[in-house]
C-alpha cells in the first residue's frame, strides 16, 4: 500500500503522531492493562484500520465484535473461578488459533499455521525443550487465565475510558488532521468501546498470569498477534513473519518503539525487502531474514504429493486444467464478492478441460461458503470446493494456475513456479506488489479473466521470468532450511542469561 507522503512521512502517520499530542487524548492512553500498554492498544487499532483499508477501502468497519455465545461464556467464567495449574515452560508461542495439517517426509504434522514445523522439529530433535501454545482465538478461550480479580479492574477501566471518551469526544475529535479525519475518528470510537476496551485489558490479564505461571525464557510470536515486547516481561522477545509487511503500516507502528521497552529483541523476515522496511523503521533491536518456516515444505512438495493421486481421489478427468481460486470474502464487501463470483464462474463456464477448485480463506465465515454454494449452483462447471483446513501446499503443487486477490498463498504459488492471476475488480490498487513485480497478471474486469486463463495456461514464461528474483526479495531462499535457522534463534536466547539489547545472540554462533 502507497500512501502520500509530506516529505519522508505519510499522511497516516504524520496524523498519527499528530493525535497522540492532543492532551485529553494524550491522558487517556496512559497505563498499562496487564501485558500492554494502552498507548500500544491504541495505535495496534490504528495500524490495523490501515491494514483494513488496504484490502478493501470500502470496508467502512474495523472488526466485527463476535456474537455472544452463553454456553462458552459461562466456560469462561469457569476458567476464571476455577483455577486450573499451568506446567512451567522455557517457551511461549503466541499464534491465532488456525490449526493445520500437512504431509512431510516423516508423515502428516498437525500443529499451528505457523509454527507447526518449528513444534515438529523440537520434538524430534529438542524434546528437552518444554513449549506452551497459546491462541489468541476469536472466542473467550485467550481469557481463561485471568482471574476474579482481573475481571473486576477490566470492568472498571472499560466503564472508566468509556467514559472519558464521551466527556471528551468532541473537544478531541475538533483537532483531528482533515487529510485522516474519517479514519482517526473511526479508529477512537471503536477502540472506546466499552466491550472492546473490555476484551483488550482483559486479554492484557490473562496473558500476564500465564506469564507468571509457565515463566518462559523466550517468547516467539506470530506478528498478526503481538509484535512488541510484553510490558514488564524479562523474557527473550522473538517475533516471526506471517505475510506481507506494509510499509506505511509499519511507519504508524514504529511510533509505539518510542517507548523502547517495548521493541522485541528480534524480528524474523521472510525476505530481504520486509527486513529493509523494518529496519528503516526501528521494528526491532536485530532484524534476520531467515525465510518462512511454514514454506519448508515447499522445497519438498514435488516429492510428497502427487498430482495422478489426487485427482483419482477427487473424481476429476486427469486431462482437466485445474484452476485454484483462493478466496478472500471475508475481507471484501458483498459487491466486490458478487462481482467475483459471476467472474470466477462465468470464466469456467466457458474453458472446456477446466476443473475450478476452491480453497476457501480460514477466517470465512458459513455466510460466505452458503454464498459461494448458492452461486455455484447456478453455473454448470466441474469444480470442488476442499475444507477450509484443507493443505494448501499441496492445492497449489497439484494446480496449473492460481486464482486470488491480494493471499499470501500467492507467494507459494511463485515458489513452485506456477501462473498467478490476480482478480481485482474493487477499482482500488492492488495492495499487495504481485503484479507489479511482474510474478502474476493482473485482471481489473470481468470479461478480461477467461482470455487471461487461457493464456496463461498456454504460456506463463511472460511471468515466469521474474520468479527467481521475487523469491530472494520475498521469501529469502526455498531450500528447507528456515525452521532450522529459527531454531538456531531460540536456542541462542535459551543459552543466554538474560533478555537485553547488548548480550542478543547471533544465530551464527549457536
Amino acid at each position: 500500500m502507497k500512501s502520500p507522503k509530506i516529505g519522508n512521512q505519510s499522511i497516516q502517520a504524520m496524523a498519527l503522531e499528530d493525535i497522540l499530542r492532543i492532551p485529553a487524548l494524550e491522558r487517556m492512553l496512559q497505563g498499562d492493562v496487564g501485558v500492554f500498554s494502552v498507548r500500544y492498544l491504541f495505535i495496534n487499532n490504528y495500524s490495523n484500520l490501515l491494514v483494513s483499508r488496504a484490502s478493501n477501502p470500502a470496508n467502512i468497519g474495523i472488526s466485527s465484535q463476535e456474537s455472544i455465545d452463553i454456553h462458552c461464556l459461562m466456560r469462561l467464567m469457569r476458567d476464571i473461578f476455577v483455577r486450573s495449574s499451568i506446567h512451567p515452560a522455557e517457551l511461549l508461542f503466541i499464534s491465532r488459533d488456525r490449526k493445520v495439517e500437512v504431509r512431510s517426509p516423516d508423515g502428516l504434522i498437525a500443529g499451528d499455521y505457523m509454527f507447526y514445523s518449528i513444534e515438529d522439529h523440537l520434538k524430534r530433535h529438542n524434546p528437552d525443550i518444554n513449549y506452551h501454545m497459546f491462541f489468541l482465538d476469536d472466542g473467550y478461550e485467550k481469557f481463561k487465565h485471568a482471574s476474579p480479580f482481573d475481571l473486576i479492574r477490566s470492568l472498571s477501566f472499560s466503564l472508566c475510558r468509556s467514559v472519558q471518551w464521551r466527556m471528551h469526544r468532541n473537544r478531541i475529535l475538533e483537532q483531528l488532521p482533515c487529510d485522516e479525519w474519517e479514519n482517526l475518528s473511526q479508529c477512537i470510537s471503536s477502540f472506546y468501546n466499552p466491550r472492546q476496551l473490555l476484551n483488550n485489558a482483559l486479554l492484557g490479564y490473562s496473558i500476564r498470569n500465564l506469564l507468571e505461571h509457565i515463566r518462559p525464557t523466550v517468547i516467539i510470536s506470530n506478528d498478526d498477534c503481538i509484535y512488541t515486547k510484553l510490558v514488564d516481561s524479562h523474557a527473550w522477545s522473538i517475533v516471526l513473519q506471517s505475510a506481507n509487511v506494509l510499509d506505511s503500516v509499519d511507519e504508524c507502528r514504529s511510533i509505539i518503539f518510542q517507548d523502547s521497552s517495548l521493541m522485541p529483541q528480534y524480528f524474523l523476515a521472510s525476505g530481504k525487502m520486509y527486513a529493509e522496511i523494518k529496519e528503516k523503521h526501528n521494528m526491532a533491536k536485530r532484524i534476520k531474514v531467515v525465510g518462512l518456516p511454514r514454506y519448508d515444505l515447499l522445497y519438498k512438495s514435488k516429492y510428497l504429493y502427487s498430482k495422478t493421486s489426487f485427482l483419482n481421489e477427487h473424481g476429476i478427468d486427469p486431462g482437466n486444467k485445474i484452476v485454484l481460486w483462493a478466496t478472500q470474502t471475508h475481507g471484501l464487501s458483498k459487491e466486490e464478492n458478487l462481482m467475483n463470483l459471476e467472474a470466477v464462474f462465468g470464466a469456467i463456464e466457458g474453458l472446456n478441460g477446466a476443473t475450478l477448485i476452491i480453497k476457501q480463506h480460514p477466517a470465512e465465515g458459513e455466510e460466505h461458503t452458503v454464498m459461494i454454494h448458492h452461486h455455484l449452483d447456478m453455473h454448470p462447471i466441474s469444480a470442488l470446493i476442499v475444507p477450509k483446513d484443507f493443505d494448501i501446499i499441496e492445492l497449489v503443487t497439484v494446480c496449473d494456475l492460481m486464482i486470488t486477490r491480494h493471499s499470501t498463498t500467492a507467494m507459494e504459488a511463485v515458489a513452485l513456479n506456477k501462473p498467478i492471476i490476480i482478480l481485482n475488480l474493487s477499482g482500488n490498487p492492488d495492495p499487495v506488489d504481485y503484479v507489479e513485480a511482474g510474478v502474476a497478471l493482473g485482471v481489473y474486469s470481468e470479461e478480461r479473466l477467461r482470455p487471461a486463463i487461457q493464456r496463461l495456461l498456454e504460456d506463463d514464461s511472460v511471468l515466469a521470468t521474474h520468479r527467481q528474483a521475487y523469491v530472494e526479495k520475498h521469501l529469502h531462499r526455498i531450500d528447507g532450511g528456515a525452521t532450522q535457522r529459527v531454531v538456531n534463534i531460540i536456542q541462542g536466547c535459551l543459552h543466554s542469561k538474560s533478555a537485553t539489547s547488548d548480550d542478543a545472540p547471533d544465530a551464527s554462533e549457536w
